[in-house]
């Protein structure tokens, strides 16, 4: 029984800083879960927009509390297809380095629906740190649950 016990001590100090305090009222929603497409389609017309064609989204961060949700992700087109950003009316940034391939998108529910507040196409920077400061959110908000 003790070297149970000391082997799931052990176990238990080397679970990861960030999952001992991670926040658990924020999530990502599930691939079957109706908020997931809601809070990307929030972002999705914008992107398209600038990109002038049909995305979808390869995720990197998709994070909600229910109220607020973050979108961080790299924009392809449709069938998974690298989205070829010198043939976008970015071009030129894209060309001259003043550009990622990252798209992040904030938004909120409003009335049961989920409305885009603010987004970012192609940040050299961690945008979201303004949007800490400017709409009052927490961190644990934009970072994924390893902390990244």
């Amino acid at each position: 029984m003790r070297a149970v016990t000391g082997l799931l001590l052990a176990v238990l100090f080397l679970l990861p800083a960030s999952y001992a305090g991670a926040d658990d009222s924020y999530w990502t929603p599930d691939l079957r879960d109706r908020d997931r497409k809601e809070i990307l389609d929030t972002l999705r017309p914008e992107v398209e927009k600038a990109t002038i064609g049909l995305v979808r989204f390869k995720i990197q961060v998709l994070r909600t509390d229910g109220q607020w949700a973050y979108i961080q992700a790299i924009p392809q087109r449709r069938g998974g297809q690298p989205l070829e950003w010198w043939s976008t009316p970015l071009a030129e940034a894209w060309e001259s380095g003043e550009m990622s391939e990252i798209v992040m998108g904030l938004s909120r529910r409003e009335d049961d629906e989920w409305v885009l507040v603010d987004h970012v196409i192609g940040p050299t920077d961690v945008h979201w740190h303004a949007w800490v400061e400017q709409y009052g959110l927490p961190e644990a908000l934009f970072s994924a649950p390893d902390g990244s």
